[in-house]
């Protein structure tokens, strides 16, 4: 009963991602997998709604660093990347581009 609202838990720390399709870029006439994405965030209650990355080729994934840091791979104009985020004012604190691999 005591642990419902523990917000010193790190596990109380919660996001939600979006991945949006919010224009035809490719000019196919449709909004599709095809198409650049926008990547969002939100409170777990829908609040504070703050889109993050635009242009977007690919989410490659996500991975919490801490209870205050959120971070995401993801590909833009055939580069890999990773964006640091804040989860306390949903900021981008850094973003890097990763090496490409030598298969490509």
């Amino acid at each position: 009963e005591g642990n419902r609202n523990n917000f010193n838990n790190v596990k109380a720390v919660q996001v939600i991602t979006y991945e949006i399709v919010k224009s035809d870029t490719n000019n196919d006439k449709r909004l599709t997998n095809s198409d650049l994405l926008t990547v969002s965030l939100s409170s777990p209650e829908g609040e504070r709604y703050t889109e993050m990355l635009s242009n977007v080729e690919e989410v490659i994934g996500y991975q919490l660093i801490d209870d205050a840091s959120l971070a995401i791979m993801f590909k833009r104009d055939d580069r890999a990347f990773i964006a640091y985020v804040s989860l306390i004012d949903f900021k981008i604190t850094s973003e890097i581009e990763l090496p490409k691999s030598k298969e490509n």
